[in-house]
């Protein structure tokens, strides 16, 4: 999640022809999310945007300058496109990490902003997932205390398979509607409720058999 650059809206309010103007949408637990002529740019209350990453480093098309000096690329290759200028070196320190590498250039991340605006191809996380986001940690935090009857491996079984259903459900809003739901805190949850049970059980029958 990142906060909407000037940069690629401002540009885009300046280079499309109907010359849009921007309005920012409040609500009352914070920002909305930005009116851009009839195109809306979602964000959270914080003002940020879940960026739609298309794919690795040069999903877009990328043109070198020095082929550009050469006279190596055709004309009439940017008419009509929207092009930014930008560096892409590891030297240039305008590297930054996303989904897919831990150095993207900077000028691609805003590329991606733009064509996610004309496209409005946006990833979103409704005020509803955060109640979702709770019951899960909750439910999966709960699965971990079952009766003593339930055996180790069907105690295992159980949270796993609650766990596994949590993830399918999260990667079919994910894919089919583009709705971003927290994964790692319950999978934390988890982890932390069978760690402390384990210690539990470990030092209380320890205390036993000492005596």
């Amino acid at each position: 999640m990142v906060k909407i650059s000037i940069l690629p809206v401002g540009f885009l309010c300046l280079v499309l022809p109907d010359k849009p103007q921007l309005v920012v949408k409040v609500a009352r637990y914070g920002g909305k999310g930005v009116q851009m002529g009839e195109r809306f740019i979602p964000t959270d209350e914080n003002g940020q945007l879940l960026i739609n990453y298309l794919g690795p480093q040069r999903t877009f098309q990328t043109v070198s300058i020095t082929d550009i000096l050469d006279g190596k690329i055709p004309k009439g290759t940017f008419k009509d496109r929207i092009v930014l200028v930008g560096a892409t070196a590891m030297g240039t320190h305008d590297l930054m990490s996303t989904p897919f590498s831990v150095f993207y250039p900077g000028v691609e991340i805003h590329a991606t902003v733009i064509e996610n605006i004309l496209a409005q191809n946006f990833l979103s996380k409704p005020r509803w997932s955060t109640i979702y986001d709770l019951f899960a940690i909750i439910i999966l935090g709960i699965s971990r205390d079952r009766p003593s009857s339930f055996e180790r491996c069907q105690r295992i079984l159980f949270a796993g398979g609650l766990f596994a259903l949590h993830i399918m459900v999260a990667q079919h809003l994910f894919a089919s509607y583009g709705v971003w739901l927290n994964i790692v805190y319950p999978l934390a949850v988890v982890a932390f409720t069978y760690t402390a049970l384990t210690l539990y059980h470990y030092i209380t029958r320890s205390g036993r058999g000492g005596r």
